[in-house]
């Protein structure tokens, strides 16, 4: 499965260079990586995509859905995501942050750095 989809330690390894392609194809997204100032310990990741933050400001109801579930990989953690509702009542994807624990402080981080 390693030579397929590559290690857990090279994908931590290649987050900022994914984050900096995501900037390059998709202007006005949001994506950064914070890793700890002294260990240089990955500690969280945000994506989240130009179009999805104007199809909320432009097409959604003003309703925010608010979702964590679990990571089960090697180094486990936690995968948060805002979304919301378009006008059919479908799912509207707005945000992901993946980070190493759900708290109310990691949601108010997440939220504030996801704000327009």
């Amino acid at each position: 499965m390693e030579s397929i989809v590559g290690s857990y330690d090279q994908g931590y390894h290649d987050l900022p260079s994914l984050c900096v392609e995501i900037l390059k194809s998709n202007p006005g997204s949001i994506a950064r990586t914070w890793l700890q100032d002294e260990t240089l310990q990955w500690t969280g990741t945000l994506v989240a995509f130009n179009a999805s933050l104007n199809g909320f400001v432009k097409g959604c109801r003003p309703i925010l859905g608010l979702d964590g579930c679990f990571l089960k990989g090697k180094y486990g953690g936690v995968c948060l995501s805002v979304l919301s509702l378009d006008a059919n009542n479908g799912l509207f994807p707005i945000g992901v942050y993946m980070c190493r624990t759900e708290c109310k402080e990691i949601w108010l981080d997440f939220l504030a750095k996801i704000e327009p």
